[in-house]
C-alpha cells in the first residue's frame, strides 16, 4: 500500500521537487498549504510530516504537530534558532535548503520504510470486479458522489482507496468516522475557508448510516463545484434506523457500487493470498513463506463467509504460527473452524462410528443448535431477523428455539 507523507508548505517549487522525488517510489505526498492538518491525519497516524520553515513563523500555526513521532523541518542553515526551538517542541530533525532530493529519499525510506507492493493495482484483473471498476475513471473525474457497499467483513475502505487510485486522483484520501465529530467539523471549516489545496482529493465516510443527515448534507454542499470526490461506505445488513433517515442520507449520492462477496469472485483469491503473504513478510519480518499445494487448494475451495476480514485473519495466523518456509494445511486449519465440513466430520467423528450409536440424529441436532445459536446472536435475539437469516418461518424457529433451550438469547 502507499505510504503517506504530509507536506505543510506554500512554496510551489519546493512542493514540486518533493513530489517528483517521492511519488515515483510509491509515496503519496499530501499537500496541506499553510494550515493545521491534524484533522487530515488518520487515527493513530505515526508517519512523516514535513514542515517548510516559513510556516513556523506564521502566528496562526500552533505547532501541535510536533507531538507526532516524526516531524521534519525544512529550513535554511541560517535559521538555527528556529530549528532549535522546533526541536525543543518535539520535532524529529531537519533537512537543509536547497533540499537534496537524494538525501530526502534516503531519510524518508529510513523513517517510514519503502511502500509495499501496490495491492490495489493487482485486483480487478478479471470477472466481476473488473467489470465493476471499468467506469470508475469517469465517476472520479466528474466527482459523482458514490456509495460503496458490501457484506459484513468486506474492507470497504480498501475498495474506496481502489476507486480513488483507479480514478488517478492526485490528492489525499481522507477517511472519516461518524464518531469523529470534531474532525468532521474541521474538515467542513477547512473546505469553506478555501485556502487549502484539496484538488483531486477523496473523502470516504466509513459508515454512512452512522452519520447525522445534516452533517452529510452540509459536507455535500461544500464539496459541490470542487475537485473533491465524496465516497460513502454502507454494509448490507439491517440497521436500527428510521427508513426516512436512511433515504435522506442516500439523497446526497448519485450512484451505488456493490463489491461482490469473496465467494463470488474466486478468481481474485490467489492474488489476494499472495498480497497478504507479502504484507505479512514486510510487517513481521519472519522471512518469505509460501503455501503448500494442499493448503492452497483448501483456501481456494473455502467459501469465506467473513470475506476480506476472515481471509486476512487466516493468512496472518498461518504466517505467524507456521514453522519454516512452507505453510501447510494444518497451519491454516489449526482450530478446524475454517475446514470444509466433510474434512471436519472425517477428522472429528471417525472414532465415533459405531453400530447403534444413533450418530446421524446426534450430529444433526448439534449442528442445528449451533446454527440457530449463531443466527440469534447475529440478529441480537430478534426472531424475525433470525428467521430471515436462516430462511425458515417464525413458527418453525420458535419451536426449534424451545427444543434446544435457547430462549435466553431472545430479546424481550
Amino acid at each position: 500500500m502507499e505510504k503517506e507523507v504530509y507536506l505543510i508548505s506554500k512554496d510551489n517549487d519546493l512542493i514540486k521537487r518533493i513530489k517528483e522525488a517521492l511519488e515515483p517510489d510509491g509515496y503519496s505526498v499530501i499537500i496541506a498549504g499553510g494550515q493545521d492538518i491534524s484533522f487530515l491525519l488518520p487515527d493513530g497516524f505515526n508517519g512523516l510530516i514535513l514542515i517548510d520553515s516559513p510556516i513556523l513563523r506564521d502566528p496562526e500555526f500552533t505547532g501541535d504537530l510536533f507531538n507526532n513521532r516524526f516531524t521534519i523541518i525544512i529550513s535554511n542553515r541560517e535559521e538555527k534558532d528556529l530549528i532549535l526551538e522546533a526541536m525543543r517542541k518535539g520535532a524529529y530533525g531537519y533537512l537543509e535548503k536547497p533540499i537534496d532530493t537524494e538525501e530526502l529519499v534516503v531519510v524518508v525510506n529510513k523513517i517510514i520504510g519503502t511502500p509495499d507492493k501496490d495491492e490495489i493495482s493487482t485486483l480487478g484483473r478479471g470477472g466481476k470486479l473488473r467489470r465493476l471498476l471499468k467506469d470508475i475513471k469517469r465517476l472520479s473525474v466528474e466527482n459523482i458522489p458514490v456509495v460503496i457497499s458490501g457484506e459484513d467483513g468486506i474492507d470497504l475502505e480498501f475498495y474506496a482507496r481502489a476507486l480513488h487510485k483507479q480514478g488517478r486522483r492526485k490528492g489525499f484520501f481522507l477517511s472519516l468516522n461518524p464518531s469523529k465529530g470534531e474532525k468532521i467539523r474541521s474538515m467542513i471549516g477547512y473546505l469553506r475557508d478555501g485556502s487549502g489545496n484539496l484538488d483531486g482529493s477523496s473523502i470516504f465516510l466509513e459508515d454512512l448510516y452512522g452519520f447525522d443527515p445534516g452533517v452529510i448534507r452540509e459536507l455535500s454542499a461544500v464539496v459541490q463545484g470542487e475537485d473533491i470526490w465524496l465516497i460513502a461506505g454502507a454494509f448490507h445488513k439491517d440497521y436500527d434506523i428510521d427508513e426516512e433517515r436512511k433515504k435522506e442520507l442516500l439523497l446526497n449520492f448519485d450512484r451505488e457500487i456493490t463489491i461482490p462477496p469473496l465467494r463470488e469472485r474466486k478468481e481474485e483469491i490467489p492474488v489476494i493470498i499472495e498480497n497478504l503473504l507479502r504484507r505479512m513478510e514486510n510487517q513481521f519480518r519472519f522471512g518469505k513463506k509460501n503455501l503448500s499445494s494442499a493448503a492452497r487448494s483448501y483456501l481456494l475451495k473455502y467459501h469465506w463467509p467473513g470475506n476480506d476480514r476472515e481471509i486476512e485473519d487466516t493468512i496472518r495466523k498461518a504466517y505467524l504460527l507456521s514453522e519454516g518456509e512452507v505453510i501447510e494445511k494444518r497451519d491454516i486449519f489449526g482450530n478446524m473452524s475454517l475446514c470444509p465440513l466433510e474434512e471436519f466430520l472425517s477428522l472429528r467423528l471417525k472414532g465415533l462410528l459405531k453400530e447403534n450409536s444413533n450418530l446421524y440424529q446426534t450430529v444433526i441436532k448439534e449442528v442445528e443448535k449451533a446454527l440457530i445459536n449463531l443466527a440469534l446472536q447475529e440478529a441480537e435475539g430478534n426472531q424475525l431477523r433470525t428467521s430471515r437469516i436462516l430462511g425458515i418461518n417464525r413458527n418453525t424457529l420458535r419451536t426449534k428455539i424451545k427444543e434446544h433451550g435457547l430462549d435466553r438469547l431472545l430479546t424481550k
